[in-house]
C-alpha cells in the first residue's frame, strides 16, 4: 500500500476511534506511518491506543517506544506475529533497532553505531529487483550509515549508504533514497571525494519528491551539501546560506552544519561570525556525549582550530581535551597545535604518518593529513620535502586546506604559491606591504585595542561604543586587511607598517 493511502486510513481510524485498526496499521506499515504523519500527530495517535492493544502488535509497540516518549512497556510476545515479510522479521530485531535509535537520540552515537552494525548483518548483501522488506532494509542501512557518520566512522558510513541505494524504493518512500544520497554527499563533501559528492547531489535532485514531513529536513541537508561544495568565489554566499539554516532544520546531521560553519567561515574570512554562531549553539547543550564520536567532538574540534587562528594554544589544548583524541580529525589538530606551539615538529610528522590508515579512502581527509605533514616538514627545516608533500594532493589542492595553512603558516603558503602547481591564488597573501589600506580613524582605534589583546567587550568599554559597533569595525578591518581574525589582523597591520 502506498504511504499516502496508509496515512489516509490511519486518520480515518483515529477519527472513528478504531484503536485496533490503528494498531494494525502501525504493525503492518510502520515506516509509512512514521514518515507519513508529522511527529505531533503521530504521538497523539499512539497515545490513543491502549497498552494491551499495543502489546498485541509488536511493531506498533516499538513505534510507541522508539518514536515517542511513551513508555508502553517493552516486553514483546515470544511468538513472531504475521507482519510484512522481510529477512529477520523477529520482534527481537525490531526491538534492537528501537534501542539503537534511542541511544543515538540521547547522544550515545558510538553505542548506536555498534548496535546498527549487528542489525545490518541480517540484511542480504545481494541486489534484488524488489524490496521484500517494504522499506525496512533501506531504512536500517540508511540509519546504520547515519549512526556510523555520527560516530566518526566515515568510510563505513559510505559503505552503508551505498548498500542502501542498491535497494529499490518501496511505494511512496523515495525519501529513503534521497536521504542516502544526500548523507553520502555530506560525508564526501566534508572529508571524502568532492566529485563523488556532486554525483550524489545530482542523484538526490532527480529523486521523486514524496509527501513525507522529512522532505523539509532533506531540503536543509541539500542546501548544506551545496554550501560545502561551493567554489572559492562563492564561499561567502555559501556561508550566508549556512547561517540562514538552523541546526533544527538539519536534524541529526547538525554536526555537519557545525563543521560547515567553521570551514566556510574560515574560507570567507568571516571567522568571527562562525565563532559566535558555534558558541551560541554549544551553549544550548547540543552535542550529546562529550568526546564520543564525531557528534561529541565537533564543537571541540572546530573551536580548537579557531583558537589556533587566534594564537591561543592553551585554549586550543583545552578544546582538544573535549574531543575523541584517537580520531584523525583530533589527531590532525593535535599536530597543528604542536607546530603552532613551535615545540616539536618531529612529533607532528609522527602524528601525520600514524593516521594514514584512518584517512585512507577519504580523499579530503588524506589531503588534510598531507597538509599537516608538509607543514611539519617545513617547520623542521626540510622545505624540499614540504613542497614535494604539498604537490602530492589527490584531485588538486583543496581551497579550505590552503586557507588553514595560509592562516597558520603564511611563509609556507607563500612558498607553496610559488612552487606548488594549482595552489589556490586566493590562499596566499599577495598584498604589497607598502599598499596600506585606507582605515578610518574608528577602525584604527579598534585595531590598536586588538593589538593590546583586548576582547570585544573590553574594546567597547574603552572606546565608549557598543559591542555591535566594535563588531562592525572589526569586519571592515578584516576585509581591508584580507584576514579572518584578530590575531591575523594585528600581524598583517604590523607587516604593512600600519601599527
Amino acid at each position: 500500500m502506498l504511504m499516502d493511502d496508509v496515512v489516509a486510513q490511519a486518520r480515518r481510524s483515529t477519527s472513528d476511534g478504531d484503536a485496533r485498526r490503528l494498531a494494525e496499521l502501525f504493525d503492518l506499515y510502520t515506516l509509512e506511518m512514521y514518515f507519513g504523519i508529522p511527529n505531533a500527530e503521530l504521538g497523539a495517535m499512539i497515545a490513543g491506543i491502549p497498552d494491551d492493544e499495543l502489546r498485541r502488535h509488536p511493531r506498533a509497540l516499538l513505534a510507541a517506544v522508539t518514536f515517542t516518549a511513551r513508555d508502553a512497556g517493552e516486553k514483546l510476545p515470544a511468538r513472531t506475529l504475521r507482519t510484512t515479510p522481510w529477512a529477520g522479521d523477529e520482534p527481537e530485531l525490531w526491538k534492537r533497532f528501537a534501542a539503537a535509535w534511542r541511544q543515538r537520540r540521547i547522544g550515545d552515537v558510538v553505542t548506536a553505531h555498534q548496535e546498527m552494525q549487528d542489525l545490518v548483518a541480517a540484511i542480504p548483501t545481494v541486489t534484488m529487483p524488489l524490496d521484500r522488506s517494504n522499506g525496512s532494509w533501506a531504512l536500517i542501512l540508511g540509519q546504520a550509515g547515519l549512526s556510523a557518520a555520527l560516530a566518526g566512522e566515515f568510510q563505513e558510513a559510505l559503505t552503508f549508504f551505498e548498500r542502501a541505494l542498491l535497494i529499490p524504493p518501496a511505494g511512496g518512500m523515495h525519501f529513503l533514497v534521497r536521504g542516502s544520497h544526500l548523507r553520502a554527499a555530506l560525508v564526501h563533501a566534508m572529508c571524502g571525494d568532492r566529485a563523488v559528492a556532486r554525483l550524489h547531489q545530482e542523484q538526490a535532485a532527480s529523486v521523486l519528491r514524496s509527501s513525507s514531513w522529512i522532505e523539509e529536513q532533506l531540503d536543509a541537508e541539500r542546501d548544506l551539501v551545496a554550501a560545502l561544495l561551493a567554489g572559492p568565489a562563492d564561499v561567502s554566499a555559501a556561508f550566508d546560506t549556512v547561517l540562514a539554516l538552523s541546526f533544527q532544520n538539519t536534524g541529526e546531521t547538525w554536526p555537519f552544519y557545525i563543521d560547515a560553519l567553521s570551514r566556510l567561515g574560515t574560507m570567507s574570512r568571516r571567522s568571527d561570525e562562525a565563532r559566535e554562531r558555534i558558541q551560541l549553539l554549544r551553549s544550548t547543550g547540543l552535542g550529546g556525549f562529550a568526546g564520543v564520536g564525531f557528534a561529541g567532538s565537533v564543537f571541540g574540534q572546530t573551536m580548537a582550530l579557531d583558537a589556533l587562528y587566534q594564537d591561543d594554544t592553551a585554549q586550543a589544548g583545552l578544546e582538544l581535551d573535549t574531543t575523541d583524541r584517537t580520531h584523525w580529525r583530533s589527531r590532525i589538530l593535535e599536530g597543528l597545535l604542536t607546530l603552532v606551539d613551535g615545540t616539536d615538529p618531529q612529533r607532528a610528522i609522527r602524528i601525520a604518518e600514524g593516521i594514514a590508515d584512518q584517512t585512507s579512502g577519504l580523499r579530503q581527509a588524506e589531503n588534510r593529513r598531507l597538509g599537516l605533514l608538509g607543514f611539519a616538514q617545513f617547520q623542521s627545516g626540510d622545505e624540499a620535502a614540504a613542497v614535494e608533500t604539498l604537490s602530492a594532493f589527490a584531485g588538486g589542492f583543496p581551497p579550505e586546506i590552503a586557507a588553514v595553512l595560509d592562516a597558520l603558516a603564511p611563509r609556507l603558503a607563500a612558498l607553496a604559491a610559488e612552487l606548488v602547481a594549482g595552489w589556490p591564488a586566493a590562499a596566499a597573501g599577495e598584498s604589497d606591504p607598502l599598499d596600506a589600506p585606507a582605515l578610518r580613524q574608528s577602525e584604527l582605534r579598534v585595531l590598536e585595542e586588538l593589538a593590546q589583546g583586548k576582547k570585544r567587550a573590553a574594546i567597547a568599554e574603552a572606546l565608549f561604543i557598543s559591542e555591535n559597533t566594535v563588531k562592525t569595525h572589526q569586519r571592515a578591518l578584516y576585509r581591508k586587511l584580507d584576514v579572518s581574525g584578530a590575531t591575523q589582523a594585528v600581524r598583517e597591520a604590523r607587516r604593512r607598517g600600519i601599527l
